[in-house]
């Protein structure tokens, strides 16, 4: 329990602060324009569509073809009355 109890004191001994994050922000905004949007959903979606058609036929390329034959009779094992 000291030890939870240091580490406690230790995260909520540090200090919050959110000029980071206006900074990070006010470059997204400057970057992410409404046009740019657009065109990166656009990109994203198609990117999203040729990985999954891509993976599906990888897929398909490994599936095994299994070939049973007939077995002759394995029920030697039923034992009759």
């Amino acid at each position: 329990v000291p030890e939870l109890q240091k580490f406690a004191i230790r995260v909520l001994s540090l200090t919050c602060s959110a000029s980071g994050c206006e900074r990070n922000w006010s470059v997204f905004e400057r970057i992410h324009t409404k046009k740019r949007n657009c065109l990166l959903q656009k990109k994203m979606n198609d990117l999203v569509y040729v990985m999954y058609n891509s993976k599906l036929m990888r897929r398909q390329s490994k599936k095994i073809e299994r070939i049973f034959e007939d077995i002759d009779s394995d029920d030697e094992w039923i034992a009759e009355d």
